[in-house]
């Protein structure tokens, strides 16, 4: 009864330790995937020779708003996405290309 119990102790710790480490891998990619996001929109305003008042305003955003897209702060919705992809004369695919290439 005793093994049992201990058994039992163990695989819980090893259960809880697996679903700790999965949770912190989904933090990290989540991060990653904001950090490449980010860099190609940057990338795509110096393309552009914007500076990021000039992005903010074209985006009507405050600069500090749209600095947190570039650094990966802030997540990017459907909306937003398709507004950049617009006013930086690119498609909402050219933001992921990097993400692609490091899920590989």
């Amino acid at each position: 009864m005793k093994n049992e119990n201990k058994k039992k102790e163990n695989e819980m710790k090893n259960e809880n330790e697996k679903k700790e480490k999965e949770k912190q891998e989904n933090v990290v990619s989540e991060l990653m995937r904001r950090l490449l996001i980010g860099t190609r929109i940057m990338r795509r305003r110096e393309e552009l020779y914007l500076d990021l008042d000039t992005a903010a305003e074209l985006l009507e955003l405050p600069v500090d708003e749209y600095k947190n897209y570039e650094y990966g702060q802030t997540e990017i919705y459907p909306d937003m996405l398709l507004k950049l992809a617009q006013v930086f004369q690119t498609s909402p695919n050219y933001f992921f290309q990097d993400l692609y290439h490091f899920q590989k």
